[in-house]
């Protein structure tokens, strides 16, 4: 006698693992039709031979060896490894690395990881964690998604240091730094979702990006105003007010949208205090930056050019203006003229020239020549010689760099969810590889890897497929949520809902 939806209702409200169990191996070949055939030939034969449904019988993952476990599932969930026969999940179900989680067509589940990290696995998604670390400096997390997609917010082991969490799709690699986000592979039924979706939220206005990183050796943060830091990879986006700090050992190079380019060498902190590029308002713009500590090298762009009197660059002790200028700039670490302190400020031009800045008085240094300022007596002086620490920085020259400004900032604009893999971010950072290239994704940001592109583009406007799913975040128990109204679960003649609850 088939079951219709009251009956299998009544069973999973009287409520025994084993009678919930049962009725997910009454779906079994439901769940093999709609998910593709992701259950082997062998399995569905042994399932249609045996009623017991021998299938889940098979032992969960062993504790030991657990990753996580489903936090909820609705609808048809299954995991298998390599060589087995799967094995259905509901929630409380341990799930072990390398086994390839699996739903239905019409259900979803959540699950979450060890570290918590938690994420929701859309319907006709297929997915694995292929490695899990959470050894004090080994934290490691790597993630296949094969199909479908997902929604994340990621726990510890991404906050131990870039992108020691990755997701690997067939084409693409998505290096995830303290995130909330979304992943889809579109093979065409993304055109659906995106016209009958709502309006997406509005994207990051791109003018508040005022620059990229464009190269980096070792790592690096971004912090903001309210003190909170976040880890910097290539193409990552800063903003007016936040300061850039190197590690011991490393540097960066920060790309401006106006073409200056500046190299933070190792343990510095420069702060962005107030960049505006407006080609269209040049009285409107503005080039301040402050080092706080450490050293830099600069090559100044457009704003330089159009008007020198807007570019600034300061220390805590001294303002320097420009001429158009290739700069290198030291907070002393050593005192190497007459009248110095450790508070002074060094100077080195290699390009043009620059002017200390002191009491409305200007102090020239011409091409080839250094100087120093000591707040002390309020003096700048130049020197006779060139110190060595200029001669001996290894942090590369800004002019001798070749830095692809348009691609940094170009946009591309969303049409029509063309097949390929989507990234939507939300809050912290993501690194979408392709196989010729890479983009960094902020907060409401988004990007894309055609499936027949080998370099990935930042959308100009957010996909609303992407940003306004049905499916519950992470954040949102399945539990609480009516998707089944949402995606018709249950609606045509004859179908059969699975849910589990």
């Amino acid at each position: 006698m088939p079951l219709n939806d009251d009956r299998m209702a009544s069973m999973m409200k009287r409520g025994s693992t084993a009678a919930r169990r049962a009725v997910l191996a009454f779906c079994l070949p439901l769940a093999v039709l709609l998910a593709g055939s992701a259950v082997p030939a062998q399995a569905q034969t042994q399932t249609q031979a045996q009623t017991a449904a021998p299938a889940v019988a098979q032992p969960a993952a062993a504790a030991d060896a657990s990753v996580g476990e489903v936090t909820y599932a609705q609808g048809v969930v299954s995991a298998q490894r390599d060589g087995e026969a799967a094995r259905f999940l509901i929630s409380g179900d341990a799930i072990g690395q390398g086994e390839v989680i699996t739903t239905g067509a019409r259900g979803f589940a959540q699950i979450g990881l060890r570290d918590g990290t938690r994420m929701t696995l859309r319907p006709n998604t297929r997915f694995a964690v292929t490695q899990f670390s959470q050894r004090p400096g080994e934290e490691a997390i790597a993630m296949q998604l094969l199909r479908g997609g997902l929604r994340a917010i990621t726990g510890l082991v991404s906050k131990a240091g870039p992108d020691r969490l990755r997701l690997q799709t067939s084409t693409a690699t998505i290096g995830v730094r303290g995130t909330d986000f979304d992943a889809r592979i579109c093979e065409g039924e993304c055109r659906g979702e995106q016209r009958t979706a709502q309006v997406a939220p509005k994207p990051l206005p791109q003018e508040a990006v005022i620059a990229r990183i464009a190269g980096m050796s070792g790592s690096a943060v971004a912090v903001n105003a309210a003190g909170t830091p976040r880890p910097l990879a290539l193409d990552a986006a800063l903003f007016t007010g936040e300061t850039v700090r190197t590690a011991v050992g490393s540097w960066v190079v920060i790309a401006f949208r106006d073409r200056s380019v500046i190299t933070l060498s190792t343990a510095s902190d420069l702060r962005l205090e107030d960049v505006r590029f407006r080609p269209q308002q040049p009285d409107q713009e503005s080039f301040v930056v402050r080092l706080l500590a450490g050293s830099l090298r600069a090559l100044t762009g457009q704003i330089a050019a159009r008007n020198p009197r807007s570019v600034r660059f300061q220390t805590t002790t001294a303002t320097i203006g420009v001429r158009g200028t290739g700069l290198d700039l030291r907070l002393a670490e050593h005192c190497v003229a007459a009248s110095c302190t450790p508070q002074s400020t060094f100077a080195f031009v290699w390009a043009r020239s620059i002017v200390f800045l002191v009491d409305g008085v200007e102090l020239e240094i011409p091409p080839n020549r250094a100087a120093v300022f000591d707040p002390s007596v309020k003096n700048a002086q130049l020197l006779d010689a060139v110190p060595d620490f200029f001669k001996v920085e290894t942090a590369p020259r800004p002019d001798q760099l070749t830095i692809d400004f348009d691609r940094l900032f170009a946009l591309t604009s969303f049409n029509d969810a063309a097949p390929g893999v989507y990234v939507g971010v939300r809050d912290g950072n993501v690194s979408l590889f392709g196989p010729d290239g890479v983009i960094d994704l902020g907060p409401l940001e988004s990007g894309f890897l055609g499936a027949d592109s080998k370099r990935p583009v930042r959308f100009a406007s957010l996909p609303a497929f992407l940003f306004n799913d049905p499916f519950p975040r992470p954040d949102i128990p399945g539990s609480k949520v009516r998707v089944l109204s949402l995606i018709g679960l249950g609606s045509e003649a004859g179908s059969t809902a699975c849910e589990v609850r």
